[in-house]
């Protein structure tokens, strides 16, 4: 409660015309658990950056979104899965964090968050942050993988990890075994399930349908 009123919520994904249909599943997996966790959702169709890669112009939904008033952002790319719906991934963020992702066990060197599934405090830093993000994401100096994931990278570093929480998977999920990993295999309990790597969407739904509909928890 903020000042004796509810707090404001929000959960974002982007699902282009190209992808919608074969992510139809996974989109009512998401207003699934929206809807048991009073999260206000929002499907968006059409890249805000169309000069970049559409996955770049979730940088600019999370800053529309704050700059309307949402104190809680949840950014879910179109192939994350919620395995239970009762877990509330806005918990990450206590006690003053402004960031929580997961912590990507691949990667070696430091510290390495995946940017498909965030959940975001509005704060005047982190306002700062995701401004400062994508003014680097519109220079145009990243072509390739991880996109916008690239800048996302630089700035925690920089920033160096303040008010920013890297997850494990137990707290916040990780990757599909059947499409890629990143050493960490799913288990049961383990709230999200991403389907991110080298697959076709139609395989993605795929995947989804027959290993893991049926497990989700409601």
């Amino acid at each position: 409660m903020v000042d004796g009123k509810s707090m404001k919520k929000k959960m974002i994904t982007i699902a282009t015309e190209g992808i919608l249909h074969k992510c139809e599943a996974i989109l009512n997996n998401h207003r699934g658990y929206a809807a048991r966790q009073g999260l206000e959702y929002e499907v968006i169709q059409k890249a805000h950056w169309e000069q970049i890669p559409a996955c770049f112009s979730k940088v600019y939904e999370i800053e529309r979104a704050m700059a309307e008033g949402a104190e809680i952002v949840i950014w879910a790319d179109a192939d994350v899965v919620f395995m239970d719906w009762k877990a509330d991934l806005t918990k990450l963020l206590a006690p003053d964090y402004m960031l929580a992702a997961y912590h990507q066990q691949n990667w070696k060197s430091w510290t390495y968050l995946c940017a498909g599934l965030m959940v975001w405090r509005n704060t005047p830093q982190a306002r700062a942050f995701i401004a400062e993000w994508a003014k680097r994401c519109l220079a145009g100096t990243m072509k390739d993988h991880p996109w916008e994931q690239w800048f996302l990278d630089e700035l925690v570093r920089e920033t160096k990890y303040d008010k920013i929480r890297p997850c494990n998977a137990r707290e916040i999920g990780c990757f599909c075994p059947e499409i890629w990993h990143d050493g960490v295999v799913w288990k049961p309990g383990m709230p999200t399930i991403h389907m991110a790597g080298p697959s076709t969407w139609e395989n993605r739904a795929d995947v989804f349908a027959k290993n893991y509909l049926t497990r989700v928890v409601q």
